[in-house]
């Protein structure tokens, strides 16, 4: 790896455009995909299939269809919780390309106590997986950070870093807000489609069963969520250390590294956003993201 005392900035934005790093940053970004589709698939047993069994109640009549009804919503509900725990193996591939991309862009040497706690996608698999993407649509996976090469190396790799947090909690709080909003409808909608039935008690049994599969998808996303936010509010304290010591001009190399580790160990339980969610918010993120980096880049060579 590069020494970040004698490394020149500019370096960084070099790296993040070589094809090998860009390709581990495309296969990165298809492993969440293939995370995706299974969110996306607990969606639609959570929430669609519920929503398809409340809206057919209200014109059936049937205590056979009714019964089935609920029988397939409590299957729903187990196999909602399979998908959920299959999720893992996604977004321990996907955070381990993007760890070895930051590592490699960043010219990190893995010399701090932390280095040796979580355990990483090893090279092999690393291989395995940016040829299995290889062929895959390409989308826009250079400049991935916005340019901050008029600041020092470390200064750099910090903005970088600070970057990803803040990137990520500015798009899991609105996407937390979405899914509060959902939710307070979705529970009006079962309301009322309860008083409709006017406590038939077969259908009312279907109603409550469709609500365990909603309740499980709302409360374990806006679980996950709520501590997904706080654990990056949380990597604002180590932020603030940084901060400081660059203020007092200390070199900052082990808590680079250290906060690095962090992000590797937050990535790997994170929630999975969708993409159209995401998509929704990057041309406005990012534009935010590249004039933050040229004031923070003016702002650092006029103190010189």
């Amino acid at each position: 790896m590069i020494s970040l005392i004698m490394a020149n900035s500019k370096e960084i934005f070099e790296r993040q455009n070589m094809p090998g790093l860009v390709s581990a940053q495309k296969a990165a970004s298809y492993c969440y995909k293939d995370g995706k589709k299974l969110a996306t698939a607990l969606a639609l047993i959570s929430i669609i299939f519920p929503i398809a069994t409340n809206i057919l109640l209200l014109f059936v009549d049937d205590i056979v269809v009714s019964s089935i009804l609920s029988v397939f919503l409590f299957l729903g509900f187990i196999l909602a919780e399979i998908i959920r725990m299959s999720l893992d193996k996604a977004k321990f591939n996907g955070a381990g390309l993007q760890q070895y991309f930051d590592e490699f862009v960043f010219g990190l040497k893995n010399s701090c106590k932390k280095y040796l706690v979580p355990a990483k996608i090893t090279s092999s698999e690393r291989i395995r997986l940016i040829l299995k993407y290889k062929d895959e649509p390409d989308e826009n996976f250079s400049n991935w950070y916005s340019d901050y090469s008029k600041l020092s190396y470390e200064q750099a790799v910090y903005q970088c870093q600070k970057e990803n947090i803040r990137w990520d909690l500015a798009i899991r709080k609105k996407y937390k807000n979405f899914l509060v909003l959902l939710m307070v409808l979705l529970g009006v909608f079962l309301i009322i489609n309860a008083i409709l039935q006017r406590m038939e008690i077969v259908s009312l049994i279907t109603i409550i069963s469709s609500i365990l599969p909603l309740s499980s998808y709302f409360y374990n996303g806006l679980k996950k969520l709520s501590k997904n936010i706080k654990s990056q509010e949380n990597l604002y304290s180590h932020i603030e250390v940084i901060e400081r010591d660059l203020k007092n001009q200390k070199a900052i190399l082990d808590e680079i590294e250290e906060l690095q580790v962090e992000i590797f160990e937050y990535r790997k339980k994170a929630y999975l956003i969708p993409d159209w969610f995401y998509k929704f918010y990057r041309n406005k993120f990012q534009t935010q993201e590249d004039l933050y980096a040229k004031h923070i880049s003016n702002v650092d060579m006029n103190r010189d």
